[in-house]
């Protein structure tokens, strides 16, 4: 579902979703769209992929969403696709939707998430050509002579390194004398500080006399991906996203093919926290590497982390894995971007306990199972009852929000989730009367004071969620352009907890020019007003956007009984 979020995010024409299994309390999780009622209410007999497929639907209409059954699935269906995508697949069945998509020109991801471990695996045919390998702008450098000469020697003028690279091309533009030069490729080679060669011969050229702008060319390259059959066997050489684990990759090839194994012959993944079933793990690892070789010995003990954890589900994981997929997605169908080339494993062994039993393991009914069989109860009851402050509730936010629903942070009964975000997007611009921004303005805030709760109805029964309407925030909850001055000064006798000035005693705001609608002021024409009698220099100067000050650091004082003060 995470892979299924993003890819409708980013506008794909349509996007099909293929899951026949019903929703169970370890999906509950990572999967956020699911909730109690699809496990035990009346939603249950519905499977995942109906779940989820209206709520999907709803975050970009442009995109057609559809859920369908694994049974109607065949070549045809493939070939209507441009990129088909794997999840929670045994080797056997991914191997067959391989080959049906090699055979229609789709591209193919395969990606698993088992509790602290995930992998992905790409195949992109045979010739997948790649527009633009970096996406960054193409190099240039500015001509100060050019020889006539094979091959001829190009000086660039000193006050910019060359920056291009041997092999690379470039092509000439303004070029005045050496006109011939004007609109030619030719190859880099023998780079240098301020010159480069080009194999190309320009004796017979006329004088350079001046100008010139050197361009590189962006080319176009192209990869030849192995089909995931045979790249079980030999994997080549694998996508590193931690050097302080070069040699864990092939470990957990082996694990990932392991647990496919273990799952044919078993019926089922290992049971979280069992030695038993960690010891038959590591036997078909064995016997796999036997086959496959390949690492020279395996790791037993990453192995018995990995057989013990597999089955847990974690949202972060989840969030995680769903942007390098989708990523992946949106390069297969545009050809921008070089693509993973072609497996990568990833794992955080650091983030579990040292000790992992079966009794703390093991599942209890709830929607935490899939993160207990990682972590432990223990663990989670502290996750329960953390006390968070989530600075900001946009598109980050919003995904903590999600994350911390799904983990259950904060949702215990001493647990505490507090979330402030002032910003306004694209409404008050619109507003041109004042007192009609300053009711947008508190509609919004009323919104976002439900956030926290409403992250969505299907999460969680209760996520504490607090926003100060007290005294303790108002001397920032309702600036204005009229009355700025008298808040500053008001704010800092808060935080100093001294009497606050008297209002009446303040100096006249500057006149407050009003912008037209939907054109945004110029930060130039902005006017910082008066520093009020008694406020720092330092915290008047806040205001003052064109200066670059020093960062100032607020005095933090102790908040009186009851109260929670939040100090800026």
């Amino acid at each position: 579902v995470e892979i299924a979020k993003n890819v409708i995010l980013a506008g794909a024409r349509a996007t099909t979703v293929v899951d026949d299994e019903r929703c169970g309390w370890s999906d509950l999780s990572s999967q956020f769209y699911a909730s109690e009622e699809d496990v035990v209410g009346k939603g249950v007999g519905k499977t995942r992929a109906e779940v989820c497929v209206g709520k999907l639907q709803e975050l970009n209409p442009a995109v057609e969403v559809r859920a369908m059954s694994r049974a109607r699935v065949d070549a045809d269906v493939v070939g209507a696709h441009e990129v088909v995508v794997c999840t929670e697949t045994s080797e056997k069945e991914a191997a067959m939707v391989n080959a049906m998509c090699r055979a229609k020109g789709v591209a193919f991801i395969k990606a698993d998430v088992r509790g602290v471990f995930g992998s992905v695996f790409c195949d992109f045919g045979d010739a997948f050509d790649v527009s633009d390998v970096d996406g960054e702008e193409a190099l240039t450098c500015i001509v100060a002579s050019v020889s006539n000469d094979s091959p001829a020697l190009v000086t660039c003028i000193e006050d910019e390194r060359v920056e291009l690279q041997d092999g690379q091309r470039v092509t000439f533009s303004e070029v005045k004398g050496m006109t011939e030069l004007n609109g030619v490729s030719a190859t880099v080679k023998n780079v240098k500080k301020h010159s480069f060669e080009l194999d190309l011969d320009t004796a017979n050229f006329s004088p350079y006399v001046g100008g010139g702008i050197a361009t590189q060319v962006k080319e176009t390259k192209t990869l030849k991906f192995q089909p995931y059959a045979d790249a079980l066997a030999s994997p080549g050489d694998f996508l590193l996203s931690d050097f302080a684990k070069m040699e864990r990759s092939p470990q957990l090839h082996v694990a990932f093919g392991a647990l496919d194994a273990y799952t044919e012959k078993y019926g089922d993944a290992p049971t979280p926290g069992s030695d038993v079933d960690a010891d038959k793990f590591i036997a078909e690892a064995e016997a796999l590497n036997a086959t496959r070789k390949a690492v020279d010995e395996v790791d037993k003990d990453l192995l018995r982390i990995f057989a013990k954890t597999c089955r847990g589900y974690l949202s972060p994981m989840a969030a995680m894995f769903g942007g390098i997929v989708g990523q992946e997605v949106v390069k297969a169908c545009t050809g921008k971007f070089s693509p993973l080339f072609q497996w990568f494993y990833f794992d955080s062994v650091e983030s579990l306990p040292e000790t992992l039993t079966e009794e703390d393991l093991a599942p209890r009914g709830d929607r935490y199972d899939g993160q207990v069989a990682c972590f432990g109860r223990a663990a989670q009851e502290k996750i329960l009852n953390q006390k968070i402050f989530l600075v900001g509730a946009g598109a980050l936010g919003c995904e903590f929000l999600k994350n911390f629903a799904c983990m259950g942070l904060s949702c215990g009964d001493r647990g505490h989730l507090a979330v402030t975000d002032d910003d306004v997007i694209g409404v008050l611009e619109a507003v041109a009367d004042a007192e009609e921004r300053r009711a947008a303005d508190e509609k919004l805030r009323r919104a976002l004071r439900d956030l926290g709760a409403q992250v969505s109805p299907f999460i969680t029964t209760k996520i504490p969620t607090e926003f100060e309407d007290d005294d303790t925030v108002a001397p920032w909850a309702d600036f204005t352009p009229e009355n700025q001055a008298a808040k500053l000064a008001e704010l800092e006798a808060f935080n100093s907890r001294i009497p606050a000035p008297d209002a009446s005693a303040m100096p006249p705001p500057p006149p407050v020019p009003k912008s037209p609608p939907r054109v945004s002021q110029s930060p130039a024409s902005m006017r910082t007003p008066p520093r009020p009698p008694g406020v720092p220099s330092g915290f008047s100067e806040l205001g003052d956007r064109s200066n670059n000050l020093s960062p100032v650091t607020p005095e933090v004082s102790k908040s009186p009984p009851g109260k929670k003060s939040f100090v800026l």
